[in-house]
């Protein structure tokens, strides 16, 4: 997959209705305060136009945490929260491969988070 991302940190977007609905909704569901949050990031996954093309990376194991984060205002990220604004019909899955209770692919469906 290949990606564009942009930040929700300017006046038109922070100041949006539906965008402080939503992070209303992401700090109640994960119990934290809204402003110890990071600003939202907005990403677009391009599909892959075919296996092996040069332009087209997939996402690598990774975790969250930064150890320059101990330095920010908001501290160090504790949760990710990803919502889903597409309904992809096929591929697209979110993986989870070290889960206790055994791996978990999350395909995305417009409107779902996890």
């Amino acid at each position: 997959r290949s990606s564009q991302h942009s930040w929700c940190q300017h006046d038109a977007c922070l100041n949006d209705p539906l965008v402080q609905q939503v992070a209303r909704r992401v700090a109640n569901v994960t119990q934290t305060p809204e402003t110890n949050a990071e600003h939202a990031q907005l990403v677009y996954y391009h599909a892959c136009a075919r296996v092996g093309d040069p332009n087209c990376a997939f996402y690598g194991r990774h975790s969250d945490y930064l150890d320059g984060d101990l330095e920010r205002l908001q501290g160090v990220r504790i949760y990710t929260l990803l919502g889903y604004l597409n309904h992809v019909p096929r591929g697209g899955a979110t993986a989870f491969p070290n889960l206790p209770s055994g791996p978990v692919n999350i395909q995305p469906q417009r409107g779902k988070a996890v």
